[in-house]
């Protein structure tokens, strides 16, 4: 039964949707797409989190509260765990802990990790809906969620820019941005 189960989340790993955008699964198994949009999205925010990061777990504040003001803007936010690794109780348990209730999804086989580019956590991508209804996704923002940190073991008590701030506000400005690519500080996503 495991064995049959292994393959089923291979299989499915490996299924993409029209326009290309990766299915992954929830904590419970269950196919999911965080890249699709409806109507109401105006943008998909995917945080690249780990348990055992400690860099993604000081931002777990920061996280929560962007998801929760851009929420009201239309921004869907989800956390992704890459990890072939990952156990969901120990992810239950990391979400308790740092109040992150947001929409999770599991990467175990990197599906959305190589599509998005990820390198490390946290590190945060956003993409808005294509040019039209067949078009993938359009990458805006990739990179660190601010510059808090300027590098391993250069930390700032407080951050003093965020390019993804700028980003999503350029978004609701009603201009879709040149894609902005800056670097992460934090845990090498282990694939």
């Amino acid at each position: 039964m495991r064995s049959l189960l292994v393959l089923f989340g291979t299989l499915l790993a490996a299924v993409m949707l029209s326009g290309g955008t990766p299915v992954i699964a929830d904590l419970v198994g269950k196919p999911v797409t965080p890249l699709r949009f409806t109507e109401d999205t105006s943008a998909v925010m995917l945080f690249f989190v780990a348990p055992d990061c400690p860099i993604s777990n000081r931002y777990a504040p920061t996280i929560a509260r962007l998801a929760s003001t851009y929420a009201a803007k239309g921004v869907e936010t989800w956390l992704i765990y890459a990890d072939d690794q990952a156990d969901p109780v120990v992810i239950r348990t990391h979400q308790s802990e740092f109040k992150l209730e947001l929409p999770t999804a599991l990467d175990r086989e990197y599906t959305l990790t190589k599509y998005t580019g990820a390198d490390v956590t946290p590190e945060v991508v956003v993409y808005v809906p294509g040019s039209s209804a067949e078009a993938p996704p359009q990458l805006v923002y990739r990179g660190r969620i601010d510059d808090q940190y300027e590098g391993f073991g250069r930390y700032r008590p407080t951050a003093t820019s965020s390019e993804l701030t700028q980003t999503l506000d350029q978004v609701f400005a009603g201009s879709v941005p040149t894609p902005v690519i800056t670097k992460a500080i934090g845990c090498y996503i282990p694939r």
